[in-house]
């Protein structure tokens, strides 16, 4: 009858354990890749969401002083910068009675990913009595 070292039997388990930890350490990096990806998606509908809706606000704040007082808006172009990366240019053209406002809105979706600028014009005109 054989007996089986401890020696023996501890090389053995030494060889599953490196094998096991192996296979553990690529899990676990595969893993690490997935929830990072999906991370970084969801950071970048996310902000591209927020930085639509506020390009939307600042279009209809602009948009109510029109509406609502069309005789104080006078002619002229402005552009100014309403946040880290974005740039609101107002054009406002005066034609007789009717005071009209072009706006264009540009900004940059994410700062993570390399998407081109995106643009958004509206307009809008207020008579003046």
């Amino acid at each position: 009858m054989s007996r089986i070292s401890s020696a023996s039997i501890t090389a053995a388990r030494a060889g599953r354990v490196l094998v096991e930890c192996c296979v553990s350490l690529v899990l676990l990096s595969g893993g690490s890749t997935l929830v990072l990806l999906l991370a970084s998606t969801t950071s970048q509908v996310v902000d591209d969401a927020r930085q639509r809706e506020f390009v939307l606000g600042e279009q209809q704040r602009m948009d109510a002083r029109i509406w609502w007082a069309p005789c104080l808006a006078g002619a002229g172009r402005r552009t100014r910068n309403v946040g880290p990366r974005t740039v609101l240019q107002s054009d406002v053209t005066v034609t007789g009675g009717v005071h009209a406002l072009q706006l264009q809105a540009q900004w940059q979706p994410s700062g993570l990913g390399a998407d081109s600028a995106r643009r958004r014009r509206s307009g809008t005109a207020g008579w003046c009595e």
